[in-house]
């Protein structure tokens, strides 16, 4: 016949399982069945299980929680970035119409130099 003690761990005894094993444990039962002896870990209380299975959700929160922020850095550089494109594009577009005025205006100024030099010539 075979006999089985269960042990109720103290929270010290605990601690250095879940250290040690990362598995949560509430108590060790010890039974014999003829000349062997087992050991195996006790059912996990379910606070226990409602704890792990908190601490498992507190997790996958904050890795949600990073991810999201990740996401939004990534999504503000972009928008910074194409704000940036943006912004030097349109000063490039202005330079090359103020170059283009300023030649226009150098070529209005030589026409008329010339034509003022031609009307001169012509009295």
């Amino acid at each position: 016949m075979a006999k089985e003690v269960r042990i109720q761990l103290t929270p010290e005894q605990k601690a250095k399982i879940k250290a040690a094993t990362g598995k949560t444990m509430g108590e060790i039962r010890v039974s014999t069945l003829g000349n062997n002896l087992a050991v195996v870990p006790g059912q996990t209380s379910l606070r226990d299980q409602e704890t792990l299975r908190d601490q498992e959700t507190l997790r996958d929160q904050e890795t949600l929680r990073d991810q999201e922020t990740l996401r939004d850095q990534e999504t503000l550089r972009d928008q910074e970035t194409l704000r940036d494109q943006e912004t030097l594009r349109d000063q490039e577009t202005l330079r090359d119409q103020e170059t283009l005025r300023d030649q226009e205006t150098l070529k209005d100024q030589e026409t008329l130099k010339d034509q003022e030099t031609m009307r001169a010539n012509e009295e």
